[in-house]
């Protein structure tokens, strides 16, 4: 398939397993990639029915088909997972190299289901998932955490963790990604608290990362081109560029959609 790699990695923290499972071309066609992939599966697994804090509640991390292309915007990674900020969908999307690891390891996304007994942390690359466990890292900041998780992994790795709030389950916990990069709403963080997951790095082999295969490469990079171009000239995304967030901070204000 183009713009994916054709599979997703399911992870039992409760056995402690992983197994490789297709993914569905049809299902890629209706719900392409990210959130709408995400989406189906929860659907698939009713965890509507669920408690937000029950293992049953999965997490499913997934990228989208333009991932890992030349593509601007695209190295956004979806969290999503039943909120237990709101009891309802809950969604939360992060840069950094998250997304872009997980195609080169090979993996269009990741679908984390039960509970851990004790406090552990996830390495996934081409081969599956690997578990690590936390215990001393429990109640550590995001930031001690990722550079602890960062050296013992070694090579290149992207993380994903949280800290006390999630461990506590505060219900607007976020996940910290790469250092500086959150998912920070609907309390995902929280979630994978309750899963006694600490964190998650993801790696890949240079030498054997997944190539995103593209149907008209040609006129794949005109476009990415022309629109690389319009982004050089916008001014809303010049003034993101330099400002950040807080450039809305006036206009949101003035037309009340905060205070």
């Amino acid at each position: 398939m183009f713009g994916y790699c054709g599979k997703i990695l399911w992870v039992d923290l409760e056995s402690k397993r992983s197994v490789e499972k297709p993914l569905d071309k049809k299902d890629a066609e209706q719900f392409i990639g990210g959130a709408g992939l995400a989406v189906k599966i929860h659907y698939a697994l009713r965890s509507f029915e669920l408690d937000a804090f029950s293992p049953k509640n999965p997490l499913v991390i997934m990228t989208g088909p333009l991932t890992a292309t030349p593509t601007p915007g695209t190295s956004r990674v979806a969290f999503c997972a039943k909120s237990p900020l709101t009891n309802l969908w809950g969604e939360s999307n992060s840069g950094g190299k998250l997304a872009t690891f997980l195609k080169f390891a090979g993996w269009d996304g990741v679908v984390i289901e039960g509970r851990s007994k004790k406090p552990v942390y996830l390495k996934i690359d081409a081969n599956g998932a690997e578990f690590f466990d936390a215990t001393t890292l429990w109640g550590k900041g995001c930031y001690e955490t990722q550079e602890t998780i960062e050296k013992e992994v070694g090579g290149r790795v992207s993380t994903a963790v949280i800290g006390p709030a999630g461990e506590n389950l505060v219900k607007f916990a976020c996940v910290q990604v790469d250092n500086s990069r959150h998912a920070g709403r609907t309390g995902i963080g929280a979630v994978m608290g309750a899963k006694n997951l600490k964190g998650i790095a993801v790696c890949y082999d240079p030498k054997e990362k997944f190539e995103v295969k593209l149907a008209d490469e040609k006129n794949f990079e005109e476009i990415v081109n022309n629109y690389i171009e319009i982004i050089k000239n916008d001014f809303t995304c010049n003034m993101f560029k330099e400002l950040g967030t807080s450039a809305m901070l006036k206009l949101q204000r003035a037309s009340g959609i905060c205070l």
